[in-house]
């Protein structure tokens, strides 16, 4: 079943709750009462978005960032990396379940819409790609996935030509921070100038942020003016 008939017959059926399975009566896979339930980052920094203090008000910035800020100049997930949500993505990544990820990206599409209402959109969706032996195994890149989603809602161009993966690096997953650094550096390549963009580099999950931090380099060199995160989920400080 190819993914163009997959995603028109989840538009065709019943909306049927992908945690409890009841009717949704909405237009997604995902009752109310549910999302309601679903875990979300208490206060996040706008650089890192790993949570803050609640003393701190409207937009923080933890005290991290403001020593050592990111390269990239904000970061929008949807959830916390932790139960359910860490089995819903594994469940869409390695089990290809696109209900999961269509779910998650309606959400995070949904939210990331009213972020936008306060501030400047990017030009441009950037997901971060996938080195060609692994999208032949996995047969799709979720990134792409989720970009599609929120360009749809939100109405950004998303663009998959314009970035490539030219080395084949390990899993983060058992990797280091130091490790993950050294494992994505120069991993990237883009074939196009930028300047004067914002860009949005669209992930499933951020941890220690090596993989979005190196692309976001390659992409500032590139000229663009800007460079945010938007994930599904941020892996919470241990």
């Amino acid at each position: 079943m190819n993914q163009l008939f997959t995603r028109l017959l989840y538009t065709l059926l019943p909306g049927r709750c992908l945690l409890c399975k009841a009717q949704s009566h909405r237009h997604i896979d995902l009752c109310t009462a549910c999302e309601l339930e679903l875990p979300l980052i208490g206060n996040p920094c706008i650089r890192c978005g790993l949570p803050c203090p609640a003393n701190i008000g409207h937009n923080p910035v933890c005290g991290p960032c403001i020593s050592k800020p990111p390269v990239f100049d904000r970061t929008f997930c949807a959830f916390a990396y932790i139960s359910p949500i860490n089995l819903l993505v594994s469940d869409f990544k390695n089990g290809h379940n696109l209900v999961s990820g269509k779910v998650l990206s309606q959400v995070l599409a949904r939210r990331y819409k009213q972020d936008l209402n306060y501030r400047k959109a990017p030009h441009l969706l950037l997901p971060v790609p996938l080195h060609k032996n692994k999208l032949k195994l996995r047969g799709f890149n979720q990134a792409a996935e989720i970009a599609q989603i929120i360009g749809d809602v939100c109405q950004i161009q998303t663009n998959t030509k314009i970035c490539s993966r030219i080395h084949e690096t390990r899993d983060q997953k058992s990797l280091t921070a130091d490790e993950r650094n050294k494992n994505v550096n120069h991993a990237f390549a883009i074939n196009r100038k930028l300047d004067g963009y914002r860009i949005a580099i669209i992930d499933d999950v951020i941890t220690t942020g090596a993989t979005v931090s190196a692309l976001a380099k390659l992409l500032i060199k590139k000229g663009a003016i800007s460079v945010e995160v938007v994930a599904l989920a941020r892996t919470p400080r241990h």
